[in-house]
């Protein structure tokens, strides 16, 4: 395969892999914080006051991270979820651990993006893999998982999310610094990574699939390092089209974006439409 292609994007997923911010306070906290302000500096005849606002602005602080950890989740999800990496890919419409696993690549682009974004992000991204476990039970119980086997099911679930997760980040390690001197890049463990995860070890796949997952990984990773954090913190991903999207297929995909109505799962796994606005919440679709 021809690496060059490949360079572009390699080269600006190298700078959101190593990049640390300069500022040690995320964007979104500052305004949260003090440098130079503590109890200890306040009369005592006000203290009561200021601890009484330094526990609402922590509360603030842990409501702020709890809505932007959902954003989060739920921008990755969305994009997950679009059909054509089913369609197009040829990934197996019926297996559930083959479409959790879309949704795991791109909780992982959100992880390598919030690594890269201080203790802050550290903190969201916590809390974002908890919306993604408590979504993972929903799922199972919409996928007809009798209650007495969700237990076992979720903890197969999140062994090869693990797996998932660990081939991802050494396929990527590979493709970006095996070579780095040479200004070359090797895939192959990439491929073997997603082939592994989306179709099973050892199987014999269309290399035109195997190399479009590869592109649009690196696409992405490419993307994230250039997206402003005040977006990303909010869940405003700008994901690009999955991959051999067709012309027809992104047009329907602009539509159905513009619909405020999207479809969630609540706890008992069933499924329900939510309006993305006004934040109501039908059982069929208006």
């Amino acid at each position: 395969m021809n690496n060059v292609a490949w360079r572009s994007s390699a080269a600006a997923a190298r700078l959101l892999l190593r990049s640390r911010p300069s500022c040690g306070v995320p964007w979104h906290s500052r305004r949260l914080m003090s440098s130079s302000v503590s109890s200890s500096n306040v009369p005592l005849w006000l203290r009561p006051v200021f601890n009484g606002l330094s526990s609402m602005m922590l509360t603030s602080s842990r409501v702020e991270r709890l809505r932007n950890a959902d954003s989060i989740y739920r921008s990755c999800k969305e994009q997950a979820s679009r059909h054509e990496f089913l369609t197009n890919l040829s990934i197996s419409k019926d297996s559930f651990l083959k479409k959790h696993q879309i949704i795991t690549l791109h909780v992982w682009f959100a992880h390598r993006y919030l690594m890269s974004r201080d203790e802050e992000g550290e903190a969201i991204k916590s809390q974002v893999y908890e919306y993604f476990w408590e979504d993972t039970e929903r799922r199972l119980r919409g996928h007809g998982i009798k209650e007495i086997s969700i237990s076992k099911n979720l903890r197969d679930m999140q062994t090869a999310t693990v797996s998932a997760l660990r081939l991802i980040d050494e396929g990527v390690h590979a493709a970006l610094y095996a070579n780095e001197a040479s200004d070359e890049y090797d895939v192959e463990k990439l491929r073997e990574a997603v082939t592994t995860i989306f179709y099973g070890e050892g199987e014999s796949v269309d290399s035109k699939k195997t190399d479009a997952l590869v592109s649009y990984v690196l696409d992405e990773l490419s993307a994230l390092s250039r997206m402003d954090a005040g977006d990303v913190f909010v869940g405003r991903f700008c994901w690009g089209e999955p991959p051999l999207a067709t012309k027809e297929q992104i047009e329907a995909a602009q539509r159905s974006r513009e619909d405020p109505w999207k479809p969630a799962i609540d706890v008992f796994g069933k499924e329900y439409w939510f309006h993305a606005n006004t934040k109501e919440a039908r059982w069929e679709k208006p």
